[in-house]
């Protein structure tokens, strides 16, 4: 889900919408008909929505598979990558509640224009993506056309905002730069 078009606002409130349901997962049930696997004493397993509101944290990630053509091309089979079969199994880590994970990063940033964008984002969350009734909530009343398109261009700017913040893949650490060579590097971790 990684492509969130945010050239037009219809498209950009589509992504969101697409996005926010993992917004909407709050546990409605504590617990399940089965007992929890591994417990000597049998006690009921916590339901799916539970257990990841209990475990949710916004940097929290899971690995994920897939299947990747191979960019080198050859007909070997001591290819180091994929043995000569032409698509290997990539794993990557992806975060849990990635949009959860922006609307804080969105929360902590400074904004010059009023009302912040993180007010636009939960008002369009609250009252189901409807222009009027979010503009209304910050206390604009649309009455023209003209100012329809300024709620509009204020709303596509607020989702903008948060889809640079939006990341669903977990980036590693930067690599460390050094002033040794790769030969001398080698030498001292043979030393």
């Amino acid at each position: 889900m990684t492509d969130w078009d945010i050239s037009t606002l219809p498209a950009a409130i589509a992504g969101l919408r697409d996005r926010a349901q993992e917004l909407q997962d709050y546990p409605g049930r504590l617990h399940v008909h089965e007992v929890t696997p591994r417990d000597l004493l049998g006690a009921p397993k916590f339901s799916p929505a539970m257990w990841r509101h209990l475990t949710g944290s916004i940097h929290a990630s899971h690995p994920v598979s897939e299947e990747r053509i191979c960019p080198l091309r050859h007909d070997t089979a001591d290819c180091p990558r994929c043995g000569g079969l032409g698509t290997y199994t990539a794993t990557r880590d992806v975060y849990t509640r990635p949009l959860a994970r922006a609307l804080v990063k969105l929360s902590h940033a400074k904004s010059k224009v009023q009302p912040h964008p993180l007010v636009i984002i939960a008002g369009l969350l609250a009252e189901g993506f409807s222009i009027e009734r979010t503009a209304m909530r910050y206390g604009v009343i649309i009455m023209s056309a003209d100012q329809r398109k300024t709620e509009e261009a204020r709303i596509l700017s607020a989702i903008r905002a948060l889809r640079n913040r939006y990341e669903e893949t977990v980036l590693g650490p930067a690599p460390k730069w050094t002033e040794l060579s790769e030969a001398q590097q080698n030498a001292e971790d043979a030393a």
